[in-house]
């Protein structure tokens, strides 16, 4: 009863939130609930292919019946460049193949990351009890990324263009790969200051991992460009931004791990200068780690990603993007709660 309490208080903060949003910006609100109506079609057109193959007749969309407050903050990143195409007034059947590119390249990292964590997580699954779950993941991967040459095909003009824009993706994909094998501490004892963390890491495996909505209409809208490329600046911001909130999140994680971690980088370089890194790792694993010790430097943290992501959001606008700093902090707070941060909400500079 009280889970069923604490759910039911949850939904109905969620719903404040969304009319707080509407009220603050009815333009904003509209084009959001636009790109949730088209995020179906893009759901509907990925499951048309799926069901072309037997194998993708076992394919599961647990997102699609969700209510529209949940269904839109499962899709949250999805909607989020739907609206941006919309905004930029990009016909309707490119930008619902652009939404089918970034659902297939949402499937396809999933299934990576699904892989690598033994999971079965994500938009889109396989059912299937004739493969293991690292063939299901394959295999959904092996169908997505066809659906995704699909859909480049149908918004280019040869098959040149075709091969180009998958290239990019593919080039975009590696410089991922390679901002996530950095992640590792070479050095044992010594982690690179925040800024440089920010720069070699957080660029990428944060940064790029957002502009990959991008590559395929800025490759392929020509008189979009320069709108376009804001949106680019503004959707890296976003990126590193979450990336930083990401890190506050899994410091605990990182350091068992031996991976960098913004937070602790925070923590050795911009305290008091009385920790290093090997004493913060030999802390945790003694289990004597506790963040509420660095309550200060954490919503240093926090306030540093907001500041980032409120920059995201002013290069949108620039882009023509229908988003105001009150607006953007709405959204902003959205994020939180996904993440889980909502004290730490409370108490930024936003809160």
């Amino acid at each position: 009863m009280d889970k069923t309490i604490r759910q039911v208080k949850k939904d109905y903060h969620r719903f404040q939130d969304f009319v707080k949003l509407g009220l603050q910006g009815p333009r904003l609100i509209a084009l959001l609930n636009r790109a949730v109506k088209e995020h179906h079609f893009v759901e509907n057109l990925f499951a048309e292919h799926m069901q072309r193959g037997v194998c993708g007749s076992h394919a599961e969309f647990p997102y699609v019946n969700l209510p529209r407050h949940q269904y839109f903050e499962r899709n949250f990143f999805s909607v989020l460049f739907l609206s941006v195409f919309v905004s930029l007034d990009i016909p309707l059947y490119r930008r619902l193949r652009y939404g089918l590119i970034l659902h297939c390249l949402r499937t396809i990292v999933t299934n990576a990351d699904n892989i690598l964590d033994k999971e079965q997580k994500g938009a889109v699954r396989l059912q299937s009890e004739q493969a293991n779950p690292v063939l299901r993941n394959y295999l959904l991967t092996l169908m997505s990324q066809r659906i995704l040459s699909q859909a480049i095909h149908e918004v280019t003009d040869s098959d040149a263009e075709t091969a180009r824009i998958e290239i990019k993706l593919v080039d975009s994909l590696y410089s991922i790969a390679a901002g996530e094998s950095i992640t590792s501490m070479a050095d044992k004892d010594k982690i690179p200051h925040p800024e440089t963390l920010i720069q070699t890491v957080h660029e990428k495996i944060g940064g790029e991992l957002l502009r990959l909505s991008l590559v395929a209409p800025i490759e392929n809208e020509k008189a979009l460009s320069e709108p376009l490329h804001l949106a680019e600046k503004g959707i890296l911001s976003i990126g590193v931004a979450l990336q930083m909130l990401d890190d506050v999140v899994d410091i605990e994680e990182d350091l068992c791990a031996n991976k960098t971690n913004l937070l602790a980088s925070w923590i050795i370089h911009h305290g008091d200068g009385s920790l290093t890194w090997k004493q913060l790792r030999q802390s945790q694993a003694n289990a004597q780690f506790s963040i509420s010790s660095f309550a200060a430097i954490r919503m240093e943290v926090v306030n540093a990603a907001i500041q980032k992501a409120l920059e995201g959001f002013h290069w949108l606008a620039q882009a023509g993007y229908p988003i105001k700093q009150n607006q953007a902090a709405s959204v902003l707070k959205i994020m939180f709660r996904l993440r889980g941060l909502e004290n730490e909400w409370n108490s930024s500079i936003c809160g």
